[in-house]
Formats: structure tokens, C-alpha cells, sequence
């Protein structure tokens, strides 16, 4: 097949030395635009949109760690948050071609720590 009948997704995939140098950010951007049809509403667009402003936005792909996205989420450890974050963020990497061990969010499932202060439940009164 030429690479114009390849799905926009395949051919990402197949030009490695661009998905590479490309930012988080602008990784971030194709994922957006290419599904922005698709959203329920603008809540889950701008949930989307403040992955750019994580400190991993601005570097490489390629440069992108398992220890790299936990200090970005680091703000929210403890909170439902965290979780939704790795997951958006995870997903952008998944969209990219990286799945499984080269996704370094992924690979952070279940690993985001606990609450540091966790609840204290009381009796009920009588």
C-alpha cells in the first residue's frame, strides 16, 4: 500500500524518526485534534488540554520515563487526580504507538502513591 491510502495512525507509527523528536505537547495536540469529534463535551477537552501544562510537555517522546511522568503527577499523589492524569496521559503515549513496557505511564499503573494522610473514619453516635 502507497502511504497515502495508510491510515493517519499507521503512518505515524511507521515514520519513527519524527514521532521521536516530537514533543509530549505536540504529540498531545495531534491526539486532540484527531479526536475532538468524538468528545461528549468541552469538559473532556479541557481535561485533556492541562496535560500541556505538566513539566513533561515540553520534552522529547523518546526522552519520557516512567520517573519522568511521576514527578509531573507528583502535585496530585493522593487524589483521584493522579490517577485520571496518568491515565490521560497514557493514553496520548498509547496513541503515539507506544503501548505496553514503552509506555511509561502505563507502566505506572496501580504504582502512584497512596494517600499521605489517609482518612480517619469515626463511630456513629448513638
Amino acid at each position: 500500500a502507497s502511504a497515502g491510502t495508510l491510515a493517519p495512525r499507521r503512518r505515524r507509527l511507521l515514520s519513527t524518526s519524527v514521532a521521536q523528536s516530537k514533543t509530549f505537547a505536540e504529540a498531545l495536540e495531534v491526539f486532540i485534534a484527531e479526536r475532538r469529534a468524538g468528545y461528549k463535551g468541552i469538559k473532556e477537552i479541557v481535561a485533556f488540554e492541562s496535560l500541556a501544562r505538566l513539566p513533561l510537555a515540553r520534552l522529547p517522546l523518546d526522552q519520557i520515563d516512567r520517573n519522568t511522568v511521576k514527578a509531573s503527577l507528583a502535585q496530585w499523589f493522593g487524589t483521584p487526580t493522579a490517577e485520571k492524569m496518568r491515565v490521560r496521559v497514557s493514553q496520548v503515549f498509547k496513541h503515539e504507538g507506544r503501548i505496553g513496557s514503552d509506555n511509561p505511564a502505563a507502566q505506572l499503573k496501580g504504582g502512584l502513591p497512596a494517600l499521605a494522610n489517609p482518612v480517619e473514619h469515626h463511630l456513629a453516635m448513638p
